[in-house]
């Protein structure tokens, strides 16, 4: 079981996608509406991201939209839409109109373990989206606030040991996976820390680098640059293997016994 839920959490995971229709529209006539068009795309298209601005989920929203729109010669709408850990921007995506000018980036939090963990949402992770391609996987990487005075796993679960119920780990959203590492943390432990929810990994890191939460698990893709700068203290990635961007930095496997 455990290491089921290892395998889960070890990465985060960016999926784009177009909405097929939940609201009575099939996808064959979703298909019909692009062909019906003179030329696809011959309007902007809007890119409809789970987070908020800054984090991984954006900035690849915002990588991959900037080359498309250059291919396509047409405008991309980045619109942010964080909260409940995605399924404010997943219902949006679900509903909207299927004709290919709205592309949800979806993760594993808004379409793995949200359905898994809720028995109800207002949408259906296999039947309302058609995947378009996978756009990118990046392991966690476990990071403190330098004030915390800790450079190992074994010295952050001590601390917590020490201290239970006083450090406080921060993620995107209740349910998301960054979550869910974190209480698998304390489950392998046997230590009390409190998750504060976010509207996205972004704001999420932001208290991190201030010292206003203690910990987060978030992805390398932020939290390379600030590792490296000595803002951030980089304990371990979740991954089987060691990072090559941060070969020194060992894995949660090699850290605590699982």
């Amino acid at each position: 079981m455990t290491h089921a839920i290892l395998r889960m959490v070890s990465a985060a995971v960016a999926l784009i996608a177009t909405t097929i229709g939940s609201a009575g529209t099939t996808a064959a006539a979703a298909s019909e509406n692009i062909r019906a068009a003179d030329a696809y795309p011959n309007k902007p298209i809007r890119f409809l991201v789970p987070y908020a601005l800054g984090g991984p989920t954006d900035i690849l929203a915002r990588l991959v939209g900037s080359k498309l729109s250059t291919l396509w010669n047409q405008q991309r709408l980045i619109d942010n839409r964080g909260g409940a850990n995605g399924v404010i921007a997943a219902e949006m995506a679900a509903k909207s109109l299927p004709d290919g000018y709205t592309l949800f980036l979806g993760n594993a939090g808004v379409l793995t373990s949200n359905p898994a963990l809720y028995s109800k949402l207002p949408y259906d992770a296999i039947k309302d989206f058609a995947p378009i391609n996978l756009m990118a996987a990046a392991p966690f990487l476990l990071v403190a606030t330098p004030s915390l005075g800790v450079q190992t796993v074994s010295d952050l679960v001590k601390l917590a040991r020490d201290k239970p119920g006083q450090l406080t780990f921060g993620s995107g959203g209740v349910g998301g996976v960054a979550h869910l590492a974190g209480e698998l943390l304390n489950f392998m432990t046997g230590v009390r820390t409190i998750h504060v929810a976010y509207k996205g990994a972004a704001p999420a890191m932001a208290d991190v680098l201030g010292g206003q939460i203690h910990f987060s698990f978030t992805s390398t893709v932020t939290a390379v640059p600030f590792v490296k700068a000595g803002k951030l203290v980089g304990l371990a990635v979740t991954t089987r293997k060691r990072a090559a961007l941060l070969p020194a930095i060992p894995t949660i496997a090699e850290s605590v016994p699982i």
